[in-house]
């Protein structure tokens, strides 16, 4: 079963159990841009399938326009050892998202295949493709 724990701090013990390309990820935004992303999200929490981690996960508004929000997430490893059961639970989590807020963007790296895979099949779709990236929107 999939569960959401709410989060105010970023939790540093689960930080070894991140997947490879999510450590490159937090590494090349740096820690005082990853700490403002963090910080700055209202809604941050660690997605659980059943009793263990496979994401820390956010949205993070943007104040400039209204209504609109990006999801970020890093994945840890449990995401890979059940991955079916992880999707439909991200798909129950982007549903709630576009509930709260109208429009919601993901940015994901196109040579991480499994994340777009998981984006699209949560219903997000490609607005924009640039320097190796995939802006993708989904709207309510």
């Amino acid at each position: 079963m999939i569960w959401i724990e709410h989060i105010g701090a970023f939790p540093q013990h689960l930080f070894d159990r991140m997947t490879e390309e999510a450590k490159r990820d937090f590494d090349a935004v740096g820690p005082e841009v990853a700490k403002q992303i963090f910080e700055g999200s209202p809604r941050k929490a660690v997605l659980w399938l059943d009793d263990e981690p496979i994401m820390i996960c956010g949205v993070y508004e943007h104040s400039l326009l209204s209504g609109n929000a990006e999801f970020w997430a890093l994945p840890l490893v449990g995401l890979r050892k059940r991955p079916l059961a992880a999707a439909k639970g991200l798909r129950k989590l982007a549903d709630y998202l576009v509930r709260r807020w109208p429009r919601v963007h993901v940015r994901v790296r196109e040579d991480v295949r499994g994340a777009r895979r998981f984006a699209e099949f949560s219903g997000f779709r490609t607005v924009l493709e640039s320097g190796g990236v995939h802006v993708m929107k989904r709207a309510s």
